[in-house]
C-alpha cells in the first residue's frame, strides 16, 4: 500500500486525535525551546499538531526518539507521611503513542533498551507500559550522512529491526509494509489514506566508511590496561553530550524531592562519564579518574553489553561523532582497538 505524500498530514491529523504522535521536527520557538536555546535548529522527535511541518530529511534526526520511551525525567512514586503511617503511590505510564519516521539505527537501539528493561528476569513496569502502548513506524534512509556507519554493525538502513510498519520512499509517496500484527491492524485503519502500489526496488546506499566490527568486542577487552585510554581521556570534557544524544544509552540516576511530610522519587538520565555516576556511600568511587570513566563507556558499548545480550550497544548512528565538542570519535576508537591489539599479536 502507498501513502501519497500529500496525504501524510491528513493521516497524521487523524492519528493525533487518537494518540500522541511523535514525528521528526525542527526544534525552535514553536517547539517550546526558545530562540536562545543551544538546541534551536536541531531536529528531534516532537508531538505532532495539526498543521505542523514534518522534517523527514534523508537520514537520522539530531536527537533520537528515546525520550518517548525513557523520559529524561520521570517520577517513580510519591509518598505522604502522617505520623507513623506512610502512603506510597506508584507512578503509572500507560500511554497510546506513535513513533512515526524512526530510522533503522534508532529502531535497533529501542530493541537494545528492551533487552535491558524487559528481559533477564526483570521488567521495568513504567518502561513496559509505555512500550506496550507504542506503535513504531520506520522510514528507510535515502542518503546516509558522512558520520553514519550502521552497516558496520549489520543493520540495513532500508529495513528497521523490530518495528511495526516499514515505510519506503517511493517518489511521490511512501510504500507501507506491516511487519507485526499491530502494524497490520494499524494499516487496516489507515486504508482511507492509502492506495494500491508496489514496493520500489531497494537502492544501494553509499556510506563514507565501513568498519570491521567482527572482533571489536575481543579487541576492546584485550586493551583494558592499554595507555591508549589515558591519551584519549586527555581530550574528554566529561560533558555527557555523547550519552544524551545516543539512542541506546539508558543509564539513569535516582533522587528525591521532599517537602514537609510528602515528596516523590524520580529518575533522570545520567552518564557514566560523570564523576558522580559511580560514586558510592562513604565517597568511594571505583572509577575515580576521567580515564576510568571514558574507558568504561567504550567498554560497555562495545564489549560488556555484547557479552550479556549478544550484540553491540552501538548502532553506528554517528550522533556522538557529530556532536562531541572535542572530536572523540567512536569509529576511530574501534579502528584503533583493532589495530593496537593486532600489532601486539592479539585478535586479528
Amino acid at each position: 500500500m502507498i501513502l501519497k505524500k500529500e496525504k501524510l498530514n491528513d493521516l497524521l491529523d487523524m492519528l493525533a486525535n487518537e494518540a500522541t504522535v511523535y514525528v521528526p521536527s525542527t526544534i525552535d520557538n514553536e517547539g517550546g525551546e526558545g530562540a536562545d536555546s543551544p538546541a534551536s535548529g536541531q531536529t528531534g522527535f516532537a508531538p505532532y499538531k495539526p498543521g505542523n511541518t514534518v522534517s523527514f530529511g534523508t537520514a537520522k534526526t539530531t536527537r533520537p526518539p528515546k525520550a518517548a520511551l525513557l523520559p529524561q525525567t520521570e517520577t517513580l512514586y510519591s509518598y505522604v507521611q502522617l505520623g507513623e503511617d506512610v502512603t506510597l503511590t506508584e507512578a503509572t505510564s500507560s500511554t497510546n503513542q506513535v513513533l512515526f519516521g524512526v530510522r533503522s539505527c534508532d529502531a535497533y537501539s529501542i530493541n537494545c533498551t528492551d533487552e535491558v528493561f524487559l528481559t533477564r528476569g526483570y521488567i521495568d513496569t513504567l518502561y513496559y507500559e509505555r512500550r506496550l502502548g507504542t506503535l513504531i513506524v520506520s522510514l528507510g534512509c535515502t542518503a546516509p550522512e558522512r558520520s553514519c556507519f550502521c552497516t558496520s554493525f549489520g543493520l540495513d538502513p532500508s529495513v528497521a529491526p523490530g518495528v511495526d510498519i516499514q515505510m519506503t520512499d517511493a517518489g511521490d509517496g511512501y510504500y507501507m509494509e506491516a511487519l507485526t500484527d499491530k502494524g497490520v491492524e494499524a494499516l487496516e485503519k489507515w486504508k482511507p489514506f492509502l492506495t494500491e502500489g508496489t514496493k520500489p526496488p531497494a537502492k544501494e546506499l553509499e556510506f563514507a566508511f565501513k568498519l570491521d566490527t567482527s572482533k571489536t568486542s575481543e579487541s576492546i577487552k584485550q586493551m583494558f590496561n592499554d595507555p591508549y585510554w589515558q591519551d584519549l581521556s586527555m581530550k574528554c570534557l566529561g560533558c555527557g553530550t555523547c550519552a544524551f544524544v545516543c539512542p541506546s544509552c539508558y543509564c539513569f540516576d535516582m533522587s528525591q524531592n521532599n517537602k514537609g511530610n510528602e515528596g516523590y522519587r524520580f529518575r533522570t538520565w545520567d552518564s557514566c562519564t560523570f564523576v558522580d555516576y559511580s560514586l558510592m556511600a562513604g565517597f568511594h568511587n571505583p572509577r575515580p579518574t576521567k580515564m576510568n570513566r571514558l574507558r568504561n563507556r567504550f567498554m560497555h558499548k562495545l564489549c560488556f553489553y555484547q557479552e550479556r545480550y549478544g550484540n553491540s550497544l552501538c548502532c553506528g548512528c554517528g550522533r556522538c561523532i557529530e556532536l562531541c565538542p572535542v572530536g572523540i570519535d567512536i569509529s576511530r576508537v574501534i579502528e584503533d582497538a583493532n589495530n593496537v591489539v593486532a600489532s601486539k599479536g592479539g585478535a586479528s
